[in-house]
């Protein structure tokens, strides 16, 4: 914290005792670039025509005192990113989400993509974005750019190496120092020499403040799973995105130089020649939520972003601008998904509210059918069933007959035959009885009414 605040007083010392243009050509930064340090910094600076005024001899504002630094949040106060002629910090808190549950798909739908982030965390981010800088010289570069520097060396090697390709390392004829092999994925990064460090450097702000939200870089090209030749790029998945990135150097025509045993008297010739405009390109895709399988993982191309160098403002200048820009297109993607997958959602229990509402619908009706049917036997039955009635009276009444004859009777041998016949009447007149019968049916009956 002591180096910190070392630091930031001797850049206070410096933005008042020289124009911000000669500091900041000492940090290898742009004007602009060290006054959003110094902003960020809460240092002072001179206002508009002081230098002027000095030069001429007339009065200016006396140098007010540094005041206290007061980190933005949320972010903590020595991770806040500040330029010095050591290097940058990048380093943020985890992003910070709002809870989607707590909103309709109404609401949500009236959301900007940045509104996903908490407020404090939008503000602050801004104010991040608006400090990030590409310094005129880097001490160290990302890992994806040192493989490059190392792939592109080998490659260049190779070639050389091996001038007729693959096929010259089977030949007996040529004897090699370099070992063959294919293209290993690294950045796309296709400029010239003169360009190719600045490229690096841009490349390598862009990557760290990237890291520093916690997203994952690498080169792996799986947007076309059966391509059978995959490309050099550079992959950062970011919330539901992933964004892939080519740095290019775009070219000018020139007048085609003949030498001077040349003759074309037809029409003029040109060449294309790099200018050194540098062009960052980023296609960002977009994870379909419904493929989160192993096998199943797909994306879907949802925007194209192309930032080039421009009179007015260097891609240094705007570097900014394009994290600010691809972070949003990100939070954009999120935003989507999140809509998409609440109305799938919904769709999906709307529909299961129709299957089982259908599904009870032909319960119903089975049950209906079922229950008229019943009642159809009932009906058809009880002639039957009034017949097994009056027979059963009619038993019973002979069986209570035969009992007072029998109560009368003196003779034993007579009263024992007619005492076992009126036990046999009576096991069948009970396994005869209608009334059983009767009430079997209307239980069954009722189980199939609504």
């Amino acid at each position: 914290m002591d180096e910190f605040n070392s630091e930031r007083e001797k850049l206070y010392n410096e933005v008042w005792k020289e124009p911000v243009t000669t500091v900041s050509k000492r940090y290898g930064i742009s004007d602009t670039g060290l006054r959003k340090r110094c902003k960020a910094l809460n240092i002072p600076l001179p206002s508009v025509g002081y230098w002027a005024k000095l030069k001429a001899g007339k009065s200016v504002e006396e140098k007010p005192e540094l005041p206290p630094y007061i980190p933005a949040a949320p972010f903590a106060q020595d991770e806040v990113l500040y330029g010095n002629p050591g290097g940058q910090k990048y380093k943020l808190y985890p992003l910070e989400l709002i809870s989607f549950e707590d909103f309709t798909i109404d609401e949500l739908r009236s959301f900007s993509p940045l509104e996903i982030m908490k407020q404090d965390y939008r503000i602050a981010f801004t104010d991040w974005c608006n400090s990030i800088c590409v310094p005129m010289r880097a001490n160290s570069y990302h890992k994806l750019i040192i493989s490059h520097m190392e792939e592109i060396e080998y490659r260049q090697k190779r070639d050389k190496e091996y001038p007729l390709g693959e096929s010259q390392r089977f030949s007996s004829l040529f004897s090699n120092k370099i070992a063959y092999r294919d293209n290993k994925l690294t950045l796309s990064i296709n400029v010239s020499l003169t360009e190719i460090k600045r490229a690096y450097r841009l490349i390598n702000t862009l990557l760290l403040a990237f890291e520093a939200m916690n997203a994952a870089i690498s080169v792996d090209d799986d947007r076309f799973e059966r391509r059978r030749i995959q490309e050099d790029n550079a992959c950062i998945t970011f919330l539901d995105s992933k964004i892939y990135m080519i740095c290019i150097e775009s070219k000018s025509k020139r007048r085609y130089m003949l030498l001077p045993d040349e003759h074309r008297p037809f029409k003029p010739l040109y060449e294309e020649i790099y200018d050194g405009k540098l062009i960052l390109k980023f296609s960002i895709n977009k994870w379909d939520f419904r493929s989160y399988g192993y096998y199943e993982n797909k994306i879907v191309e949802t925007d194209n972003i192309s930032f080039i160098d421009s009179s007015d403002k260097s891609l240094e200048d705007r570097i900014g601008e394009i994290v600010y820009s691809l972070v949003v297109a990100c939070c954009k993607n999120k935003l989507d998904n999140t809509i998409e997958e609440k109305l799938y959602y919904e769709k999906q229990a709307y529909d299961d509210l129709l299957e089982k509402t259908r599904k009870d619908e032909e319960i119903r009706k089975a049950r209906k059918i079922a229950h008229q049917q019943k009642l159809n036997d009932l009906i058809n039955d009880a002639k039957s069933i009034a017949k097994e009635w009056f027979l059963y009276k009619t038993l019973d009444d002979f069986i209570l007959e035969l009992e007072a004859y029998v109560y009368q009777c003196q003779d034993k041998t007579e009263i024992e035959y007619l005492s076992k016949y009126i036990e046999i009447l009576k096991q069948n007149v009970n396994s005869k009885k209608p009334v059983e019968r009767i009430i079997q049916q209307m239980k069954e009956l009722k189980e199939f009414e609504d």
